[in-house]
């Protein structure tokens, strides 16, 4: 007899977990699933901005002087500007509306717009940090290769503008 209430209660409480996984499975899956997408789709978009910054041939004597700091402000300011762009389509009450009634309400989880406004403005404050230290990076470039001009006055204005 008591084996028979441990088995019970064992169906009941697997029945409860596979009940709550496909509850989880149903309602936040999508929504987690997009989120990773986003995260590396912009993990992507950073490294291939900074590798086409860091080889491109035109910014040869910018990077002489500001090294990987040119690269890395500007491959986090291109990340800035995407997610300043979507964040304002997230609160667009007619464009969700009409997103939810088309095909795309399968893959993006548009019920979820507000969160996702949420999480796009964590992600602008993280690639206005990666910035930030990019330009630290500039500045201290900066300082090593005009350290003693810049001391004494005598730098070009033209430097300056680095």
């Amino acid at each position: 007899m008591a084996r028979r209430d441990s088995i019970l209660k064992y169906d009941h409480a697997s029945a409860y977990v596979s009940g709550g996984l496909r509850s989880w499975l149903t309602n936040e899956a999508g929504r987690k699933v997009f989120y990773y997408l986003w995260m590396l789709a912009q993990t992507v978009y950073f490294v291939q901005s900074f590798i086409l910054l860091n080889t491109s041939p035109v910014l040869t004597t910018f990077r002489d002087v500001l090294g990987l700091g040119l690269a890395t402000a500007r491959a986090a300011a291109n990340l800035i500007n995407l997610n300043c762009a979507v964040i304002l389509f997230t609160v667009c009450r007619n464009l969700m509306s009409a997103f939810r009634a088309s095909f795309l309400n399968k893959l993006i989880p548009f019920d979820k717009n507000i969160t996702f406004h949420i999480n796009l403005a964590w992600f602008i404050v993280f690639w206005t940090y990666v910035h930030m230290v990019g330009h630290f990076v500039n500045y201290l470039n900066v300082q090593k290769a005009f350290g003693n001009d810049i001391e004494t006055g005598k730098i070009r204005a033209s430097a300056w503008v680095l």
